[in-house]
């Protein structure tokens, strides 16, 4: 009997164990299920969606749903050419440099979830430079964006935050 106790402690140690390493190994999916490896961030700096052109900042095509907001402070480690502050191997970005426009090693705490046509799913991912690397990954504001002309978006602030991302 002393066996058979024994050894299931061992198979539920195993388990425990084999659990724990599958979640420090296992993709950062941030809030709502993001997975940067699956769904790249490849952002717009400006978009007419009159005319459907505007100042792609990837050197993939950009997502219609990407956005870059540089406006603000600026006085996160989200800013410009700021290296991995968090430990996580992801820097903020690369404006300049071999690495300019590669959004693919993005740090996604830098990446926020916004509700642009306010119907409470999140439909945009926005890079905030305002924020912190360590800030939680895609998370939801209470923020959207509006078109105000010639390319540009103006952030307003939301009623609400939006519970879910719209899929891809």
């Amino acid at each position: 009997m002393a066996h058979q106790q024994t050894d299931w402690a061992i198979f539920i140690i195993a388990g425990l164990m084999l659990m724990g390493i599958g979640s420090a190994i296992a993709p950062d999916t941030g809030v709502l299920g993001f997975d940067m490896a699956d769904n790249p961030f490849e952002p717009w700096d400006d978009y007419n969606p009159s005319t459907q052109t505007g100042n792609c900042k990837s050197n993939d095509p950009c997502n219609e749903y990407d956005w870059l907001a540089w406006w603000g402070s600026g006085s996160g480690t989200c800013q410009g050419n700021t290296l991995d502050t968090d430990g996580d191997g992801f820097d903020a970005y690369y404006i300049v440099g071999p690495n300019q426009g590669n959004w693919d090693s993005t740090d996604s705490g830098c990446i926020v979830l916004e509700d642009w046509d306010q119907d409470g799913i999140c439909d945009h991912r926005v890079y905030d430079s305002d924020r912190d690397q360590s800030m939680t990954p895609y998370q939801p504001v209470l923020f959207y964006h509006t078109y105000i002309g010639g390319g540009g978006w103006s952030r307003t602030v939301a009623p609400t935050l939006c519970g879910s991302w719209v899929g891809v």
